[in-house]
């Protein structure tokens, strides 16, 4: 099982991340593929701390349990999309939107800046984190039931009852 949980943090941790630097490279106007490939790599790196660090499936559970959900419903599906998106989503697109936005500002010229001109994390973070958390919640709800059918099937393992 804890192979799985593993395998498990990898995949959804690349898997947002491709997604979510995709999308937030996109939505910053100057989409250029080193930009992109540091966004990815960067995004990893987090989701891979925080899916190491931060027990997001016992939490997803226990918010599951606590609305008297069953795990493996479609309800319980939705309910912990809700947490992990909540998670990994905000933590990676405040660190992603603070990093680019600081170092966009360094390559703008200062008369610039002073005058309230160039991007700013107050005028980024809100939108970027609305769309990141829709598109988010829509790739945990479309990919991880399927990550889990196929890495239970792989190694051979029925769910766990419920």
């Amino acid at each position: 099982m804890k192979k799985i949980m593993i395998t498990m943090t990898i995949l959804m941790g690349l898997i947002m991340s491709l997604v979510l630097s995709l999308v937030n490279t996109a939505l910053s106007g100057h989409f250029t593929l080193p930009g992109f490939l540091i966004s990815f790599l960067v995004s990893f790196v987090i989701s891979l701390i925080i899916g190491f660090l931060i027990p997001v499936k016992k939490l997803g559970d226990a918010f599951c349990k606590k609305l008297n959900a069953v795990q493996e419903s479609p309800k319980g599906t939705f309910l912990s999309a809700i947490v992990s998106d909540l998670i990994y989503t905000t933590v990676i697109t405040v660190i992603m939107v603070v990093l680019m936005v600081t170092n966009a500002r360094k390559q703008i010229p200062e008369e610039v800046l002073s005058a309230g001109g160039g991007p700013s994390i107050a005028r980024t973070l809100p939108v970027s984190l609305i769309v990141s958390l829709l598109v988010g919640y829509i790739v945990i709800i479309l990919v991880q039931p399927v990550l889990v059918k196929a890495l239970i099937g792989k190694n051979k393992m029925s769910r766990p009852a419920q």
